[in-house]
C-alpha cells in the first residue's frame, strides 16, 4: 500500500488508496495528489495560500426520501429510489461545486420526480427498467 504525505504547517495529511488530494493555489487548482499515479515526495501546503480538499472515489449510496409524485394522468404516488454514485473526476467535482455530495443529492431527487411526472401510472408500475435507463441516462449526461 502506497502512503503519500502531504506536510502542513501545523500537521500531517495522509491521502488512502481510494481517495484524492487536491490542492489548489489561491482559489485555483494547482496540484492533485493521487495516490497511485504520484511519485513519492513531499508535498507543503502553506496554511495562508493554499486550501485543500480531499475527495474519495469510492462508490456512494443514497437513500431518496419518499416523496409525493404527481403522474401524467393526475395520479398522485408516493415513490422512493436509491441512488449510486461516485466521483469520477476529483478536479471538477472540487472546482466546480461546492458541495458535490449534495448537488447529486438534489439532482436525483429532481431528476426522479420529472422523469415519473411525464408517464401515466400503468407505465410507472410496468415499466421500472425503461425509468431506471432514462433517469441513468439523464444523470450521467450532467
Amino acid at each position: 500500500m502506497n502512503n503519500n504525505n502531504v506536510l502542513t504547517s501545523n500537521k500531517k495529511l495522509r491521502v488512502r488508496d481510494k481517495g484524492r488530494l487536491v490542492i489548489m493555489l489561491f482559489s485555483l487548482v494547482n496540484v492533485i495528489v493521487n495516490t497511485s499515479t504520484v511519485q513519492i515526495g513531499i508535498f507543503f501546503i502553506l496554511p495562508c495560500i493554499d486550501n485543500y480538499a480531499r475527495v474519495d472515489l469510492r462508490t456512494r449510496t443514497y437513500d431518496v426520501p419518499p416523496q409525493e409524485v404527481l403522474t401524467k394522468d393526475s395520479v398522485t404516488v408516493s415513490v422512493d429510489a436509491v441512488v449510486y454514485y461516485r466521483v469520477s473526476n476529483a478536479t471538477v467535482s472540487v472546482a466546480n461545486v461546492a458541495n458535490a455530495h449534495h448537488s447529486t443529492r438534489l439532482l436525483a431527487q429532481t431528476t426522479l420526480r420529472n422523469v415519473l411526472g411525464t408517464r401515466p401510472l400503468h407505465e410507472i408500475l410496468s415499466d421500472r427498467e425503461a425509468i431506471s435507463q432514462t433517469m441513468q441516462g439523464a444523470l450521467t449526461g450532467v
